[in-house]
């Protein structure tokens, strides 16, 4: 027998699906918890010492302390020349055409 209709099945956004909002995973948690435990070795410590002496610490320490801590905020500021703001000009439908050109 065929139903009518969707009455019974979940919709997006419905609140009873799924993780709740800015609820992390339990992988992502678990994941956490092993960079902050690696990190705070302290045969690790001695190590990373080490190694940052020698200047040789590779990218993969960069990724554990992202997970172990967050990531920083990236922030790019774009300015124009001698940090007045940025000069914009969009054009629709039509040759851009220089300040002081006569138009067509």
């Amino acid at each position: 027998m065929a139903r009518k209709g969707n009455k019974g099945s979940f919709k997006k956004g419905d609140p009873r699906c799924g993780r709740p909002p800015g609820k992390p995973n339990k992988a992502a948690r678990e994941i956490r918890v092993f960079a902050r435990e690696t990190l705070e070795a302290p045969a690790y410590v001695e190590s990373l010492n080490r190694r940052l002496l020698r200047g040789s610490a590779p990218h993969m320490e960069t990724l554990l302390h992202q997970y172990a801590y967050g990531k920083p905020p990236d922030k790019m500021e774009i300015t124009g020349d001698d940090g007045q703001p940025l000069a914009m000009r969009i054009v629709f439908g039509g040759r851009f055409k220089p300040e002081g050109e006569p138009p067509a």
